[in-house]
């Protein structure tokens, strides 16, 4: 967990500039970046239906999708092979 205003605070910026580009409300215009770097990301049932995913269609199949966290979060989280699958397994059971 990274918390506000401490030593863990952790900010990912995008070249990507989200929810704007689609609403065309710039972050200087609203004054709180809830359209700037912001997605609407849709629940996890029937994922395994949905590829290929990402708002960018970047990952083709699960396994990248968790490929590609593994590589994000670490070294704050650690994914095995095992790990990823597991939740690849689970991800294809929700409906």
């Amino acid at each position: 967990m990274f918390d506000k205003n401490t030593a863990n605070e952790l900010h990912v910026f995008s070249p990507d500039i989200g929810r704007s580009g689609v609403t065309g409300v710039p972050p200087t215009e609203d004054f709180t970046f809830a359209n700037f770097e912001a997605f609407k990301i849709p629940q996890l049932r029937g994922v395994k239906d949905t590829a290929p995913y990402f708002h960018d269609n970047s990952a083709k199949t699960l396994e990248d999708v968790m490929n590609h966290y593994a590589r994000f979060f670490f070294p704050f989280i650690v994914l095995s092979d095992q790990d990823k699958a597991d939740m690849v397994a689970y991800m294809k059971l929700l409906r």
